[in-house]
């Protein structure tokens, strides 16, 4: 396949934004119609990954998690559609099927809404294999999610185990589908067993060349663990950095061309996308213009995120309300989120919370959405047709 045919393959199938871009109007999506028929993907072999990758992987990627009813039993497909449309307005590349707290087939349902509401912009829709709770179901997911069209997905590897375990592990699921693999490392995964730098070497050495392993997602902020993660692997799977304070160096340096999967919503809205134009701009080489927006706006938004989240997200833990919290308020639909039996002590959202948050967001020059704070706890789509919280 030469370079003309798999750009025809990949506008057929692999749907993104460029770095920063703007996608039309994303208002005249269906907020209600059916799912009737999922996108079709286009094929793009396992051997051609790491190509397409390099082709699509710019910007940020974001999360996208499930809306319930107001009883928490079943999905709000108007609440996931709306976050479909925020997403794509916020202009990130992809954005990740985070299925907490959902049975598999929950799971495959809120797949298929995300890829429905997506179809036609230039936006992709990714999963997390490791949220179905167990291989066999996330075999099976992954399995669906190829059929309709995802053409991404992240892979814990376990946080047990030898290297050549580990390594076992990512080349099954690799065989096991031509949609590429992005892996992730962070202090839960408790790489510290293998070395100093918390990088189990012998195993990236090896997934690294599988065609479809694509990516590696650090959460690590320590500067000495990313430089050695650059050096070592950006040649051969797109280093993707959370750590904000080393996107400026790692685009300048290594060209970073992707972050995720991550709420970077708690850093912009869609009529001020600081985080995405800081990339386009350090991407295109315009470094002062991306640095004001850095200094300004960004490293405000971070901190207080990290703030509230890093001390959770540090054993694993993630404040699923509060993440829900920095979409809702520029648009996206809120809602409570079902208790994660992994962490069943995560704090819900409060009204100081809400009030602390857009209080931040002013700070920063963005103007928080007009929605009661009420509205949050029910969902913005329920909201709206007077479904409303009993006291």
């Amino acid at each position: 396949m030469d370079r003309r045919d798999f750009s025809k393959v990949v506008g057929a199938g692999a749907l993104y934004a460029s770095v920063g871009g703007r996608i039309g109007d994303a208002s005249a999506a269906s907020t209600s119609a059916p799912v009737t028929k999922s996108q079709t993907p286009g094929k793009v072999d396992r051997k051609h990954r790491k190509e397409w990758a390099k082709e699509h992987f710019k910007g940020f990627e974001n999360v996208l998690m499930p809306s319930f009813s107001l009883d928490l039993k079943t999905l709000d497909e108007e609440g996931i559609r709306l976050d479909v449309r925020k997403s794509i307005e916020h202009g990130f590349f992809s954005t990740m099927v985070a299925g907490v707290s959902t049975t598999l087939e929950e799971n495959k349902r809120f797949i298929d809404i995300a890829v429905d509401e997506a179809k036609g912009s230039q936006m992709s829709v990714a999963i997390s294999a490791s949220r179905s709770g167990n291989e066999a179901e996330s075999m099976k997911l992954i399995q669906h999610a190829e059929k309709v069209g995802v053409q991404h997905f992240l892979l814990n590897l376990p946080n047990e185990g030898s290297q050549e375990d580990l390594y076992k592990y990512g080349l099954k699921y690799s065989e096991a589908t031509n949609m590429g693999i992005y892996l992730w490392m962070a202090t839960p995964h408790n790489f510290k067993r293998f070395s100093p730098a918390k990088i189990p070497y012998e195993t990236f050495d090896k997934l690294a060349d599988l065609p479809n392993i694509i990516a590696l997602k650090v959460g690590d902020p320590d500067a000495a663990t990313l430089f050695e993660v650059f050096e070592r692997y950006n040649s051969r799977m797109l280093i993707g950095a959370l750590w904000l304070p080393i996107m400026p160096m790692a685009i300048r340096l290594y060209g970073m061309q992707w972050s995720g999967a991550w709420t970077v919503e708690a850093l912009q809205s869609p009529e001020k996308p600081y985080a995405t134009d800081f990339f386009r701009l350090m991407s295109a080489g315009k470094y002062d213009e991306g640095m004001k927006l850095y200094w300004r706006y960004l490293v405000p938004g971070f901190g207080a995120m990290m703030a509230r989240a890093g001390p959770l997200m540090a054993s694993g833990g993630k404040p699923w309300e509060h993440l829900k919290l920095n979409q809702f308020a520029t648009g996206g639909n809120g809602g409570r989120m079902r208790p994660d039996p992994k962490f069943p002590n995560l704090p819900p959202v409060t009204a100081q919370d809400i009030k602390g948050f857009k209080n931040l967001l002013r700070t920063i020059d963005i103007k928080p959405d007009d929605a009661p704070d009420e509205a949050f706890y029910v969902g913005r789509t329920a909201y709206a047709k007077g479904v409303r919280q009993k006291v």
